[in-house]
């Protein structure tokens, strides 16, 4: 039996080759009801596409579109209701003809905007996915040409390869941001304190390699909506779900889409915010804060128009501190935005709490950190490029 694939896998394969997709799992009772709920991340990822706005449609008005099931060696013609029945709220559903004879209930389908269509791409189908490496397959035809290096790209590439052919380096700051802080040195830049990129508009992100999966690193941090939230500030988060650790009140925990031991976890059943919520002691689940959705894309795009992500091997000196050889550049540029809410709803794009109280009891707040595994980049960007440092 052939393994069901997962939301991150199937993400990450097709943004190798630059399609930006959101996800739909029919149930039994779908395929019976012909009803398919549009979820909160699916309708972001159509909104963000320009492609529909749910918001904007009135209840009981139905918006017919084309859309094509793929197949390794076809596409086959058909046709998308997206609608808001009077009932019920007018709770967003969608429904492609005849899906009954494309897909079973569980089956895993990543759909995708293009040309004014909807493309509906079974992953459940197996050898489907493989066939966009195959030359004239539909799923090859539907893949976005190669990133191209811009020419400050080019600049620090030279620069990288001048810095990763010095071997190892020892750390000129201890800790996790060391890496970071000794790679910029090298390359004469200044710390960034703004929310600007690194490098002549290219951000730069430094991560180990080797030794265990690779350290998360930052896309963007970003304060939540206050005003929209039910907590009002950092000291409110921290007094609600903050644990005593070495005489000092603190939280640091990452936030995904499963409740994490302070009970945090993200809801992403709206479009337009992005919840952070506990589940307490009893069952129940309260709100914690919110961020816009749109405000969270923004900062993604603002961050990332281009990136250049550097990967060091790490070892420890005599003397116990960090040396890093940095050999591996990979470039992205032009982010699927429209796939974030996606990603973080199946926890390949994570958050960071980083607070705690200081001892004259004001809080110290790093910010609310937005990150992702270098290895699932390919799921956020489209196909990078990769340079060899160490040549």
């Amino acid at each position: 039996m052939v393994p069901q694939p997962t939301i991150p896998e199937v993400a990450a394969k097709l943004g190798r080759h630059g399609i930006s997709v959101s996800f739909l799992s029919p149930t039994a009772t779908a395929l019976s009801k012909s009803i398919i709920d549009a979820v909160g991340p699916f309708r972001a990822y159509l909104k963000q596409q320009g492609f529909h706005d749910y918001e904007r449609q009135e209840q009981g008005a139905i918006r017919r579109v084309d859309a094509y099931f793929v197949y390794p060696a076809s596409t086959v013609r058909t046709t998308a209701s997206l609608y808001r029945p009077v009932t019920k709220d007018g709770d967003p559903r969608i429904w492609f003809y005849d899906l009954p004879s494309y897909a079973v209930a569980g089956d895993l389908l990543a759909v995708l905007s293009r040309g004014g269509a909807l493309y509906v791409v079974n992953a459940s189908k197996e050898g489907l996915l493989g066939t966009i490496s195959q030359p004239g397959s539909p799923l090859a035809e539907l893949a976005t040409k190669s990133t191209v290096l811009s020419e400050n790209a080019h600049e620090l590439v030279d620069k990288l390869k001048y810095v990763g052919r010095q071997g190892f380096l020892p750390s000129l700051r201890t800790g996790p941001t060391g890496i970071g802080f000794t790679l910029e040195t090298h390359l004469g830049i200044a710390a960034n304190v703004d929310r600007t990129p690194d490098y002549k508009g290219i951000e730069l992100k430094a991560s180990r390699v080797g030794g265990g999966p690779p350290n998360r690193v930052n896309l963007f941090s970003q304060v939540p909506d206050w005003r929209s939230s039910a907590l009002r500030n950092g000291r409110a988060i921290l007094n609600e779900y903050g644990y005593v650790r070495d005489g000092r009140l603190q939280l640091y925990c990452t936030v995904d889409h499963k409740p994490n031991p302070q009970g945090l976890f993200f809801d992403i059943s709206s479009e337009d915010h992005l919840h952070s919520k506990a589940r307490m002691d009893d069952g129940r689940v309260v709100d914690v804060v919110c961020w816009k959705a749109d405000k969270l894309v923004d900062r993604l795009l603002e961050k990332h128009p281009e990136t250049m992500w550097v990967k060091a091997r790490a070892k420890r000196a005599g003397s116990g501190s960090e040396e890093f050889h940095f050999v591996k550049a990979v470039y992205t540029r032009n982010p699927f935005a429209s796939s974030l809410l996606t990603l973080i709803g199946e926890g390949i794009v994570t958050m960071d709490y980083t607070l705690s109280l200081k001892p004259g009891g004001t809080t110290r707040d790093h910010g609310y950190l937005f990150k992702i595994s270098p290895d699932l980049i390919t799921a956020l960007f489209p196909p990078p490029l990769e340079f060899d440092l160490a040549a």
